[in-house]
């Protein structure tokens, strides 16, 4: 699982040209705690009382995205992920049944990324890239 359990520098805030600001602190702090992608509702789940109310949430979180902060997962069931944009590169293994979420290393992907543009007719770059894996975890195969 993805997680550092450190809190995150108001830096980190400044280097993207958004203003430091308590609730946009808790999002990030929240987020570099987690063990895992987690929702808006997750996210406000885990504030202070009157810390940050579902629409700020929604700024945060679309401004922080935007900025390449933190990103989005969608795991095709209805609702977004969130997490810190990281330096590792990884994707994720989702269990289609319960949601269990395993963190999962491509050390191939700038290979992945190079087959790619060499095939495409039409691209010459690639910004960013998203994979996830679906399937179903040991204790619901049971």
């Amino acid at each position: 699982m993805m997680t550092s359990n450190k809190k995150v520098s108001p830096t980190v805030l400044k280097e993207h040209q958004h203003k430091v600001t308590g609730p946009r602190l808790a999002v990030l702090d929240i987020l570099s705690k987690a063990k895992e992608p987690l929702t808006i509702k997750e996210i406000l789940g885990k504030t202070k009382k009157g810390e940050v109310n579902q629409a700020t949430a929604y700024r945060i979180v679309n401004a922080l995205e935007k900025s390449g902060v933190i990103k989005r997962i969608e795991w095709q069931h209805g609702h977004a992920h969130y997490e810190l944009t990281s330096q590792r590169d990884h994707h994720h293994l989702i269990c289609l049944s319960c949601h269990r979420t395993e963190d999962v290393e491509h050390a191939d992907a700038d290979k992945m990324e190079a087959q790619v543009l060499r095939r495409s007719k039409s691209f010459s770059s690639i910004q960013k890239h998203s994979l996830e894996f679906f399937g179903l975890c040991k204790s619901c195969q049971k």
